[in-house]
């Protein structure tokens, strides 16, 4: 099976960091290295695109109550549970109509062929799935601006008020680094942006002596959306995701380094980022040192 964009960046990072005792999805962590002896644990991200999800959880619908809940419940979906996300999910997924079937979307492919007309199956279900079962999307910014989208037949945009959606800004705009924190994440590397620290401690400034700090992940809108998913052919759920919309924006890091110029000690900047080959010798100058 090809690898998809994300996972071909995630091996490339995994090369990259060889040298460093690398490990390659390790207990549920993209890549595990160490620094003088002190472990990293990182999340990669192929790219900055609000395609991307940040953390993801399948849901249900309960056919006692009619409510959407949780396939399984964890500390992840306990603090999306608190945001409030289900309850809108809830609110805009409530008539039972754009409930979607799985057995439709399998008669699909049989009705239209296995392998030879893959392309044609996998357009004719995915349409049957758009028409069936509405995406939801919601985003909050710092700014307490506020927008969902409904997307059904034509895209709907509209702005509301936080309370009346019932949802808690400052807990959805944290709940991305919770969710990694749960995981143990340390920092987050994404491609072309840099690297990124999503923990509270910053083991990469202790192991420099504070010659390198590693900027905080701290996106300036985040959402979720909710959407029937096809994860393997035939086989789908509902999940919400949360997002982190439009144009990924974020402050970019420099470490310290010292250096010989014309003879005479300096202070110069490389940037932070593992796709830096400059940063990658800096860490191995750290961890020989």
């Amino acid at each position: 099976m090809a690898q998809n964009a994300g996972h071909s960046y995630q091996n490339q990072i995994y090369d990259a960091l060889r040298k460093f005792n690398s490990l390659n999805e390790e207990n549920g962590i993209d890549v595990t290295f160490s620094v003088k002896n002190t472990k990293i644990y990182l999340e990669v991200k192929g790219d900055s695109s609000s395609a991307l999800d940040y953390g993801q959880a399948a849901i249900e619908l309960s056919k006692g109550t009619g409510r959407w809940q949780f396939k399984k419940k964890d500390e992840f979906t306990s603090i999306l549970d608190s945001v409030g996300i289900l309850e809108f999910v809830s609110r805009h997924w409530q008539n039972n109509k754009h409930t979607y079937l799985k057995e439709e979307e399998l008669r699909l492919r049989r009705t239209l062929g296995p392998q030879a007309s893959a392309p044609i199956a996998r357009t004719s279900a995915r349409n049957a799935r758009r028409d069936s079962t509405r995406q939801i999307s919601y985003i909050t910014s710092e700014s307490g601006q506020a927008t969902f989208k409904i997307t059904g037949q034509a895209p709907e945009i509209i702005d509301v008020n936080l309370q009346s959606v019932g949802l808690d800004d400052n807990l959805l705009l944290n709940a991305i680094r919770k969710y990694y924190n749960l995981k143990g994440v340390n920092y987050i590397q994404i491609k072309n942006k840099g690297l990124f620290r999503i923990s509270e401690k910053d083991p990469l400034e202790e192991i420099s002596g504070g010659s390198l700090r590693v900027p905080l992940f701290k996106p300036l809108q985040s959402g979720f959306t909710a959407r029937l998913k096809n994860y393997r052919k035939g086989q789908y759920d509902y999940t919400v995701a949360l997002k982190i919309p439009g144009t990924l924006s974020l402050g970019v890091g420099y470490a310290n380094v010292n250096r010989t110029i014309a003879g005479s000690p300096q202070k110069s900047q490389i940037s932070v980022s593992l796709d830096n080959h400059e940063f990658i010798n800096y860490l191995d100058e750290l961890n020989q040192s």
